[in-house]
Parts: structure tokens; C-alpha cells; sequence
């Protein structure tokens, strides 16, 4: 279960992912490279360390979602996945953006889903939470209103809250 502990790492996490984001790579044509593997791999630290020094990691949306909950505690699983098993494991579902809390998964797209990103500030009173994800190199921060009208204009409607809280 996630506790409000982990989600607080979460936030400090990404909050640190955002300030390293330069150093955030996308793997080519969103083809997985054997330094995504790699990069899974490593700690926390590890990953903040070498960023802190100028290197890089390479993730794509999903196994960053994945990682970051591995160093939370809370991923299930040894491996990341893809956004259909963000689905698979990240149970219940909703679509009350008021409802999402820290962390919780925000799958855009129908079906297995194109993207996932994370809720990082959440907004219960508006419903227009920040999210927090990495689909280029990069990685970002931006309103879910901004994200589903960019995901929908590309061919992906809609969005489905994945629940962290009984990982």
C-alpha cells in the first residue's frame, strides 16, 4: 500500500528528475536501447549521482513511471513494463482528476494507452493536476488539461487514472 511516506519521496523524486531533466534521455524512435536496461537498474542514488555529475539515463515514459515507484518501493514487479502493464498492475482505475493523488498514474490514450505520465501536485478542488512524465528527452511538468489535449491532437483520447495505493 502506498503510504503517504512514499508518496512524498515520489514528489522529492521527480522534483529531482525535473531539476536533472536535461540529462534525461528518450530512446531513439521510442525504441528500448540496452541502456535502458541498464538504467532500470540502478539505484536512486546511483541515478541521481551520475546525473549530478553531468551523465545521463535513458527511459522511456512507462519505465520511467516504473522506476520512479521502484525507488519508492512500490513497484511490483522486477522489470517495467509498458503502459499496458501500468494497467495490468495499477488497479483500481478512475477518471476523477479530483480524486488523483501523488503518484498515481495517468495513462492517456485508449486501449493499453500511448503515454503515461504521474500526478505530481494534485489539484482536488479544479481537477487539472500537474503531471509529471518523460516521452522526449527531457523530462516534464505540465497540467493534465495541457497533456490530453496534446495526446488527443496526436491521435490519443483519453485518460485513465492508474491508483498506486494498493501497490
Amino acid at each position: 500500500m502506498a503510504t503517504e511516506a512514499q508518496r512524498a519521496h515520489i514528489n522529492a523524486l521527480t522534483a529531482e528528475l525535473y531539476r536533472y531533466r536535461s540529462g534525461l534521455l528518450y530512446p531513439p524512435e521510442d525504441v528500448r536501447q540496452p541502456q535502458d536496461s541498464r538504467d532500470f537498474s540502478l539505484t536512486e542514488h546511483q541515478a541521481m549521482t551520475l546525473l549530478a555529475g553531468g551523465g545521463t539515463i535513458m527511459f522511456d515514459c512507462s519505465e520511467t513511471f516504473a522506476w520512479v515507484l521502484k525507488c519508492a518501493g512500490i513497484w511490483p514487479l522486477s522489470y517495467p513494463g509498458y503502459t499496458g502493464t501500468d494497467l495490468d498492475v495499477c488497479k483500481p482505475h478512475y477518471t476523477n482528476a479530483r480524486e488523483a493523488l501523488v503518484g498515481a498514474g495517468v495513462v492517456f490514450g485508449p486501449g493499453t494507452g500511448h503515454h503515461v505520465g504521474w500526478v505530481h501536485v494534485p489539484d482536488p478542488k479544479h481537477g487539472n493536476p500537474e503531471i509529471a512524465g518523460h516521452g522526449r528527452p527531457g523530462f516534464d511538468i505540465r497540467t493534465l488539461s495541457d497533456l490530453a489535449a496534446e495526446q488527443a491532437g496526436m491521435g490519443y483520447p483519453g485518460v485513465t487514472f492508474v491508483s498506486i495505493a494498493h501497490l
